[in-house]
């Protein structure tokens, strides 16, 4: 790829980019890093287990991991967690993990699956995550790309989808079971205890200590696959200075200490969590907490209030879900603890407005009865009385959502980046952030807005040492990403803005473009639509090739213990269409869409919509209503709940079409 003209960030002082290309395809690649003189760019390199060790060291009496059990917290020190690591390194050893031999890991958050990644990088290994929500068809794919020769994973669910495909992986030639007892017994398959027990063996502790010696910062160690919303997965390969990079900067940043708590529940295989979860905490010390493996279905909640994390990490739709729940509990309220509460959400959100936009470093008359009487209760109510900082990232969260909790004095700080660049690219802290940016550029890291237009739009790309060093037996895609300059070209459009807080505007492989060849970024109408409806739970806007945009519409719903949703409206989008005059009566999804009062309102609020479109080509001119809401069993959402265009295109042709006719 050609080197671009651009906008730009600062870059990292001192930093001298080699020649050649920047990326590599093969686990056994090696690329020079890139040191700067000063600043985060400087930081002396190191590896992930060398971090582990000194932290161990440091802290052997401290917690390190805690999970609930039989209904009572388990906890493991920072010396065990470290024992138990080098016991499954050696247990791996003597299963015949070679250098740079790859082993996956399918299942949910839990010790044992950070013991095995750990375990994996001391032997020499690479270890990636697999998505619990993936068909066997789906592991079958990661397994097979990543020449897998062990699979680890939690119980006879998952067991079950990776014999259903084991004869079509000629590398496969042993799984681990992490909880209960394998369904069938069989050489090659292990109870946890069993594989652990194979660690055990003295004869092993001296070739684990030079697999260990032979750990380089430029190598990598860790697999992650993209979520594949678009296609197939692209496997990201994630060095020892690109995590050790990035938990430095964000350390520094948000002061992330030995006393802090963080809550696990975000997939593992994801880049976010395997550097928060997997990483940072072997690297500082901290304690993590794990939830419930049925968190997002509802348990989350609940483990929250127990665990009272100091900082914590959610993805939009999970703070959508904690929002329409409070709201839920603010509606029953009588009219005395309404009028207080709403006194309060203006005292808040004015407040928290006028300090991130520098207006105002004190607070209101009146503040200390609001935080008294609203805020410190809430707070406790949610879990996030002890919470310092509060995170969004993975997607685009709406303004409204951030506003809400705003009024509530709980700023949840956007982060930006991809599994391309270590999660890193942009961050949002305390005394540093704009509602509705994705926060700014850390030192360190450089980012440029390739050919921008008159607005200032252009495609982000970034260079740092948190950029990945390829993808996995994919140099065509490496090529193609990277330009002469070294810059990662992300995909993903955006500005930075007078003070150098970075605004996403929309994704090339999202772009929509018209017959009429106007190119419209769908998210931003998509989350105007969202804020418009509030009983709406998805859009999607369609009209790639099409005289016209669309968008099929999904309403709140409940959910089955699965995660399938159902036709019962949930009590609050009930409230929310009563208040925008929608009969009472009406309790599903069905008997809702057929209902004339509402399509009158869903009328007249795709009109209020439209006036804002930039033009009249990114106006919508037809929408229908899909029969259920998009859900991860119903494949139209990925694990970190991201919209799968694609997929639904497909899914809903017909009734796409229909809107063409």
């Amino acid at each position: 790829m050609a080197s671009t003209s651009s906008a730009a960030a600062p870059a990292a002082a001192g930093a001298v980019q080699p020649r050649g290309p920047m990326f590599r395809s093969t686990l056994d690649g090696v690329r020079p890093l890139v040191l700067g003189s000063t600043g985060n760019a400087a930081l002396r390199p190191d590896t992930i287990t060398a971090c582990f060790q000194r932290t161990a060291e440091r802290l052997p009496n401290h917690t390190a991991l805690t999970v609930k059990r039989n209904n009572v917290w388990v906890e493991t020190t920072y010396g065990d967690y470290w024992k138990q690591s080098r016991r499954a390194g050696k247990a791996l050893l003597k299963l015949g993990v070679q250098p740079f031999d790859t082993v996956g890991i399918l299942g949910f958050n839990s010790p044992e699956w950070l013991i095995a990644f750990h375990g994996t990088i001391m032997a020499g290994g690479v270890g990636f995550g697999i998505y619990t929500t993936n068909t066997p068809d789906a592991c079958q794919f990661v397994l097979e790309h990543a020449k897998a020769g062990i699979v680890i994973v939690e119980n006879n669910v998952q067991l079950r989808k990776i014999l259903e495909v084991r004869a079509r992986l000629p590398d496969l030639k042993h799984i681990v079971q992490y909880i209960g007892k394998p369904s069938v017994s069989e050489p090659n398959i292990y109870s946890w205890d069993d594989f652990m027990a194979l660690g055990d063996d003295a004869a092993l502790e001296e070739p684990l200590q030079q697999r260990i010696a032979n750990l380089r910062p430029e190598q990598p160690c860790a697999i992650v696959y993209t979520s594949g919303t678009t296609g197939n997965p692209k496997a990201v390969m994630t060095t020892h200075d690109n995590i050790l990079f990035t938990v430095h900067v964000v350390s520094q940043l948000l002061k992330i200490v030995e006393s802090d708590v963080l809550l696990s529940f975000l997939p593992l295989s994801h880049i976010a969590a395997m550097m928060i979860d997997v990483m940072a905490g072997a690297v500082l010390g901290s304690t993590l907490a794990f939830a419930q493996p049925d968190a997002l279905k509802g348990t989350l909640g609940d483990t929250l209030r127990e665990v009272r994390p100091t900082a914590f990490l959610g993805v939009p739709r999970v703070w959508e879900k904690i929002a329409e729940k409070m709201q839920m509990v603010g509606a029953s309220n009588g009219a005395v603890k309404k009028s207080i509460a709403g006194w309060a959400k203006k005292k808040g959100l004015a407040a928290n407005l006028a300090i991130q936009e520098g207006k105002t470093k004190g607070k209101p008359s009146g503040w200390w009865l609001a935080r008294s009487l609203v805020f410190a209760k809430v707070k406790k109510a949610i879990g996030l009385d002890r919470c310092r900082a509060a995170f969004s990232g993975a997607a685009p969260i709406s303004l409204s959502t951030l506003h809400y909790f705003l009024s509530l004095d709980i700023p949840v700080y956007e982060l930006y980046g991809m599994s391309e660049t270590t999660a890193l690219l942009t961050v949002s802290i305390p005394n540093k952030y704009r509602s509705g940016s994705c926060g700014y550029v850390p030192d360190g890291v450089e980012v440029r807005i390739a050919k921008p237009d008159a607005d200032g739009n252009g495609e982000i790309v970034v260079r740092g040492r948190n950029v990945m060093l390829g993808y996995l037996h994919d140099a065509e895609s490496s090529q193609k990403d990277f330009d002469a300059d070294g810059f990662l070209h992300t995909g993903d459009i955006g500005k930075l803005d007078a003070e150098g807080f970075l605004r996403i505007t929309g994704r090339i492989k999202e772009l929509v473009i018209t017959a009429g060849g106007e190119n419209i970024a769908p998210t931003p109408i998509e989350s105007l639509i969202k804020t418009q409806m509030p009983y709406i739970s998805q859009a999607m806007i369609v009209g790639d090739k099409r005289k016209y945009l669309v968008v099929l519409l999904t309403i709140k719903c409940e959910f089955d213990e699965e995660g399938a949703p159902l036709d019962e409206l949930t009590e609050q989008c009930k409230l929310q269409l009563a208040d925008a005059g929608v009969k009472a009566d009406i309790s599903t999804v069905s008997a809702l869409v057929k209902d004339k009062v509402f399509n009158d309102v869903v009328e007249a609020s795709m009109a209020e919509v439209n006036k804002h479109a930039i033009s009249n080509a990114a106006s919508i001119k037809r929408w229908a209503f899909c029969p259920v809401d998009f859900s991860i069993p119903g494949n139209e959402l990925g694990p970190t709940l991201k919209l799968k265009r694609r997929v639904i295109q497909v899914k809903y042709s017909d009734l796409i079409d229909t809107l063409y006719d």
